[in-house]
């Protein structure tokens, strides 16, 4: 008997680089490795409005138009709109719910466009379980929306019949926002194959001469949440007094890339800063391993994968004492937390370990320890896939 699927539904293309695409890869490998399901994964896709079967890396991915019955400007053009079509997605949802005999539908980062789910069961078109996952800036996004909007990720979460968030501060988040839902709101830290992170490591070209530097990186979106402002201001208290050591910021030059740029021109620091766009997550990987410190200053940060990274390579970390992180980082155990935006306590932390090596090689052994006891990916994504599959809707057929 062919098994049966569970199927991931992803806002992007499964092939996007980040946190999220990396959550659902690893639940994906799970699957395929224990044969107990099938992965699916379901791409909502604007340019899609028919269903388009693809494969990647060897999966089956769907790509599908899924409309949200309200609209950012809250106007009436998104409801009509999504009443007008419903029937036509209902259809579609259907073909591949039937042709993939889903178990259950596991909604990643998701929108209000999830209530085509809720509706493809509620005219009995699919009899499995439907579940969120929550990953950060999704629920902040849910409890800054008020009226029709607010009311509408309500009745989301309270048909829905679990949550799933990365972190026990998100899961919080997300039982707060909907009380009447909270006993069906779950967490599973993210997870990290140590061993394989190891493998994917690549020397980047865009950073030839780094190697024989001592610098500390910080990795993450240019976005005003990560707090690269933060660690600028607080590397420039410190860089006179460490003069052979530079800062590296890398990530995605979102909209924050061009004020970072100029503050640190700003502060004098053209010399001892190293700016770094989008690159390759092997690259990535060789930057952490090769610093002499991580620092994450997120104004909040709803996990932070990153610091598993850094365990996986004994590196220590310094970083802000919000949301998943503590999770993580245990204060001066694995690591150092400080207050966000706290500039002269980062600045403190950071010449701390700046000028106490064998301290700083202590927290980094700590980190990897950790990390390797109670972070391992195979561990968690098995747990993960636990909590969607165990449930009485998924195991009667």
């Amino acid at each position: 008997m062919n098994k049966r699927s569970i199927i991931f539904t992803l806002p992007w293309n499964p092939a996007h680089p980040g946190g999220v695409t990396h959550v659902v890869a690893s639940l994906a490998q799970t699957l395929e490795r224990e044969a107990s399901f099938t992965p699916v994964i379901l791409q909502q896709s604007w340019d899609h409005p028919r269903a388009d079967y693809r494969s990647h890396e060897g999966r089956t991915v769907v790509e599908l138009r899924l409309r949200s019955p309200w609209g950012p400007t809250g106007g009436a053009r998104a409801p009509v709109a999504f009443a007008l079509t419903l029937a036509g997605t209902l259809r579609k949802l259907a073909n591949i719910v039937r042709t993939t005999d889903a178990a259950c539908i596991n909604v990643h980062y998701p929108g209000l466009s999830a209530f085509n789910f809720l509706f493809l069961r509620w005219v009995k078109l699919y009899r499995g379980a439907i579940v969120l996952s929550f990953h950060g800036t999704d629920v902040e996004d849910m409890i800054a929306s008020h009226g029709v909007e607010r009311l509408l990720w309500r009745i989301l979460i309270s048909r829905a019949d679990r949550t799933i968030s990365c972190s026990r501060d998100l899961r919080d988040k997300v039982a707060a926002f909907a009380t009447a839902a909270s006993s069906r709101c779950f967490y599973v830290h993210n997870g990290i194959d140590a061993e394989g992170t190891k493998r994917e490591l690549a020397a980047p070209p865009e950073c030839a001469g780094l190697a024989s530097l001592r610098y500390v990186v910080h990795c993450g979106a240019f976005i005003k949440r990560k707090g690269y402002d933060v660690l600028v201001r607080a590397f420039a208290k410190i860089a006179p007094e460490f003069p052979e050591v530079r800062l590296v910021l890398v990530g995605d030059p979102a909209q924050e890339y061009a004020n970072i740029s100029d503050l640190v021109k700003t502060l004098g620091l053209a010399d001892r800063v190293r700016m770094i766009g989008l690159i390759p997550h092997a690259q990535v990987l060789w930057l952490i391993r090769q610093a002499a410190l991580l620092v994450l200053p997120s104004r909040y940060e709803a996990f932070g994968l990153v610091l598993l990274e850094a365990g996986v390579f004994a590196r220590p970390v310094i970083a802000s004492d919000v949301g998943g992180i503590p999770e993580i980082v245990i204060d001066n155990v694995t690591g150092l937390l400080v207050a966000a935006e706290d500039e002269a306590g980062l600045a403190a932390r950071l010449s701390y370990l700046l000028s106490r090596p064998d301290d700083a090689v202590a927290l980094g052994d700590n980190l990897r320890r950790h990390v390797t006891s109670n972070f391992a990916l195979d561990k968690l994504a098995r747990r993960y896939i636990e909590a969607l599959t165990d449930h009485e809707i998924v195991k009667r057929k």
